[in-house]
């Protein structure tokens, strides 16, 4: 930097110098040229050298300032990167080219106190510097402080984003200060807060928008719970006005009732049945006596829609209040204590008066005699005490000295937990005949009481039940096996568990209850047997046990009772139409001639039984019988034509079956004879069936309801050989068939909802049972076995809701649906005449089982509490 200086200088040295030299020339040869004009040009180089000197300096000055500029500004520069001796050169150079640079030399300042070192002359008082910086820096800090301090309170208001911009603040604060300040644990603490708060905004609003979709799903479930009630009520509305109408006589206004609803609701069984009637009153003119059965009937309904507009909440009946309260009396003695000296009404207002009244203070210094320390309590108070030599004996043999300071007021009986603190483990007090005794932990516990403590409801077994397995058919054979922990009528499975271990129990009063006193006392002891907890301790022990396990039994007197409800709707159709061509008779006088096919039989030569069915037995009973012709044409000696015709259709289902209808037979007898019989038949069948179960449950016990038929079958033969000769004896299975509910409730901690594993089975049988029929040798009697088959719907799956609340499951659907057609080729292709050539038949069925569950949740003291109610207690 001094090299730049010089260097400018002698420039600017240079350019005078050689200026001047010029004008001295430019002089000379001017006054040689004209000696006459001497003095003028003299006075004009003067003016000129003048000039000269003031753009020169002007010039210097210009140069020095913008020198001065560029070091101040490489050296702020150089600062602001933290590059401090950098910085402090450049400021140097700046100064030694312009002594009174404002900026450089307060820029130098903060440099150097940066550095640490100590002050120049250029800088002035190096006591007033480092006032400054130190009066800053704190100021620094209390800034940084009060920020960190309002954002710590905008957190605790929940106000994030204003806490935020505290804390920015603050941090700005911290790493933007130019001082070399100790922030201690201060730019750590602001840092940390800043990642706490950005992420409890982040949770915040994260949780207003979960609770504002939580919000909307409900309103949107409160809606359509709403609508679905308004459309139960309009719906139950009409019914009502349509059963008025049919009690009135006007059945037109009831049919366009039914139809409406039934319109909305296809499943409606009342309208349907409202709507039939009422069309059959209309149409048949009914007597006024059907109409009135029909109309009381219709009337119960309305009472059955308003009774099931009333919540029915009463699960368990309470006894009657005299019972109660008689059996109260009679087993009051049994469930309390008898009152003790401890409780006595004397000693309880001695309690309440060593914790009201207080002393002004309690000061000790060295003091090695319990009896002195007491005597303190006896000046300030009324109260009785009694020191024991034991207790007196047992601060000697510790050597213990109360050193205490309590310069405040307190109460008496804050004063007598410190000093017996101070005394040693060894040292108590307790009340006795309205006095209260300073003494020894021994001596305090010579009044032992043993016992019993009834358990037995605490450690109940529970026992899992399992339901039957109706949806297995079990073998005779070692091919199957039905699951060894599920018995397959039902029944106990696994090991009963107690809901409370009984040792579990003696061990959490141990723990919870007089605790160091069970081991270090002689004499007290504890022990769980038969039900019963056996407890030798004092009176106020027993108390406080007996609180204890009834504490307990508030969380094990819940129960679940469970009403399950099993709705099954079954819609059934058939439908048949068809022309056989059969049955035709001869012309004798009566008709009974029936004219056969002659070369066709209905047993098993020709195997035409199957074919041309005349309602024979099919058996080898029956192979000489013929079927029948339905035309007939006679050429005398040179023979006769026979024709017959039938469509044979198979089953329609399980339901329903093709007998009655129409059946009309026309005969025609002339030189060509021919019958044809018509059948037609349509059936419809809709039925609801509502069966319901209810089971009450311990919380978390498995449990069943049944209903079932027990079906025996021959499932299998026992063969013994005797006597060159076989003998089969039967052996008989059971099968059962119906509906079973196994469930499993477990009570929410809230007491507000129920988890409930739901195992509902239905099983129907097929009927008939197919039969198998063999023989064992050659000359024996054949023998039938029984194929039973099931058809199953079941769930398993788990579902919570709230007390009282219903789940509904569904989709146990079953649809079947047929379409038969039975018809001769080319005959049934002719318009019209085809209808007398072809058997059409169709069915369907449709069954769906809708199962509803309901849980509750039963506490038994809940209800004790309802019947002290009633009785004023």
């Amino acid at each position: 930097m001094k090299i730049i200086l010089n260097s400018a200088a002698f420039t600017i040295s240079l350019a005078l110098f050689l200026g001047a030299c010029a004008s001295s020339e430019s002089d000379f040869e001017t006054r040689t040229d004209n000696p006459e004009d001497s003095a003028v040009t003299n006075q004009q180089s003067e003016s000129n050298l003048v000039q000269d000197a003031q753009l020169a300096n002007s010039l210097r000055d210009q140069q020095i300032a913008m020198l001065v500029r560029e070091h101040v500004t490489r050296a702020r520069h150089a600062y602001a990167d933290a590059r401090l001796l950098e910085a402090e050169d450049d400021l140097l150079a700046a100064l030694q080219l312009n002594a009174g640079a404002i900026d450089a030399t307060a820029l130098l300042e903060q440099v150097q106190i940066a550095l640490g070192r100590a002050n120049t002359d250029i800088t002035g008082s190096n006591d007033d510097v480092l006032l400054r910086a130190k009066a800053r820096g704190e100021r620094l800090g209390a800034d940084a402080r009060a920020n960190l301090s309002a954002a710590q309170q905008l957190r605790a208001e929940g106000n994030y984003n204003a806490a935020l911009g505290k804390l920015n603040l603050a941090s700005s604060i911290v790493n933007g200060s130019d001082l070399n300040i100790n922030w201690g644990s201060l730019d750590r603490e602001i840092s940390a807060l800043l990642v706490t708060v950005a992420s409890e905004r982040d949770a915040a609003i994260a949780s207003q928008r979960e609770q504002a979709t939580r919000d909307s799903f409900n309103a949107l479930q409160r809606e359509r719970q709403l609508e679905v009630e308004r459309k139960n009520l309009r719906r139950d509305g009409i019914l009502e006005d349509a059963i008025s109408n049919f009690t009135k006589g006007n059945f037109d206004k009831t049919i366009s009732l039914t139809a409406r609803l039934i319109e909305e609701d296809p499943l409606n069984a009342r309208a349907e049945e409202i709507h039939s009637a009422a069309e059959k009153a209309r149409h048949l003119h009914l007597e006024d006596a059907w109409v009135k059965e029909r109309a009381d009937r219709y009337l119960t309904w309305i009472e059955d829609i308003e009774e099931a507009r009333i919540l029915i909440t009463d699960i368990v009946t309470l006894p009657n209040t005299d019972h109660w309260r008689k059996i109260n009396d009679l087993r009051k003695k049994y469930r309390e204590l008898p009152d003790e000296d401890e409780n006595s009404s004397e000693n309880n207002a001695l309690k309440q008066e060593i914790a009201t009244q207080r002393i002004p203070s309690l000061v000790f210094e060295g003091e090695t005699s319990l009896e002195t320390v007491i005597d303190q309590l006896r000046t300030f108070t009324n109260i009785p005490y009694i020191v024991t030599p034991d207790a007196i004996s047992a601060v000697d043999a510790e050597g213990i000295e109360f050193n205490l300071s309590m310069t405040h007021e307190l109460s008496v009986e804050h004063a007598l937990n410190i000093i017996t603190d101070a005394a040693g483990p060894e040292v108590i007090y307790s009340f006795r005949h309205g006095v209260v005794y300073i003494t020894s932990i021994s001596n305090a516990y010579n009044n032992l009481v043993l016992r019993p403590h009834d358990i037995r409801d605490l450690t109940a077994m529970i026992v899992d039940q399992a339901a039957p397995q109706i949806d297995k058919i079990q073998l005779p054979d070692s091919s199957f096996s039905m699951d060894e922990e599920a018995p397959q009528f039902g029944g106990v499975v696994g090991e009963p568990v107690p809901i409370m271990d009984p040792d579990n129990i003696a061990t959490l009063v141990q723990q919870s209850i007089a605790t160091g006193t069970w081991d270090s006392i002689e004499g007290v002891s504890i022990q769980a047997q038969n039900g019963q907890l056996f407890v030798r301790h004092t009176p106020e022990v027993h108390r406080e046990i007996a609180a204890f396990l009834e504490g307990f039994r508030r969380y094990t007197s819940s129960m679940v009772n469970i009403e399950a409800k099993f709705l099954t709707i079954t819609k059934d159709y058939l439908q048949e139409i068809g022309v056989d061509w059969r049955g035709a008779r001869t012309a004798a006088a009566d008709g009974s001639q029936l004219i056969p096919l002659d070369d066709l039989t209905s047993g098993f030569d020709d195997n035409t039984s199957a074919a041309f069915d005349d309602n024979g037995l099919g058996l080898p009973s029956g192979a000489g019988s013929n079927p029948t012709a339905g035309a007939y044409y006679s050429e005398g000696a040179d023979g006769s034509i026979r024709a017959r015709t039938e469509g044979i259709l198979g089953d329609y289902g399980s339901r329903l079956g093709v007998a009655g209808g129409l059946a009309m037979q026309l005969s025609f007898i002339d030189d060509v004879q021919y019958s044809l019989i018509m059948n037609a038949v349509r059936k419809d069948e809709r039925a609801q069936e509502l069966t319901s179960v209810m089971l009450s449950t311990q919380n978390t016990e498995r449990a069943y309801a049944s209903m079932l038929n027990q079906i025996t079958y021959i499932q299998d033969f026992d063969v013994e050989v005797a006597l060159a000769s076989f003998i089969a004896d039967p052996v008989i299975g059971v099968i059962s068939d119906g509906i079973v509910l196994d469930v499993r409730p477990t009570i929410a901690q809230d007491r507000k909802t129920v988890s409930l594993e739901l195992r509902p089975t239905i099983a129907t049988i097929k009927r008939p049972i197919a039969e198998f029929t063999s023989s064992l040798a050659g000359l024996t009697t054949p023998i039938t076995i029984q194929l039973p088959e099931l058809q199953v719907a079941s769930v398993n799956t788990t579902v919570v809701v709230p007390d009282g609340g219903t789940v509904v499951i569904g989709g146990l659907k079953k649809l079947f649906n047929i379409d038969q057609r039975a018809e001769i080729p080319f005959l049934s292709d002719i318009p019209i005449l085809s209808l007398l050539f072809k058997k059409e038949g169709e069915a369907s069925e449709n069954r769906d089982v809708i199962l509803m569950i309901t849980a509750t949740i039963i506490d038994a003291n809940e209800l004790k509490e309802r019947l002290e109610i009633q009785l004023g207690n």
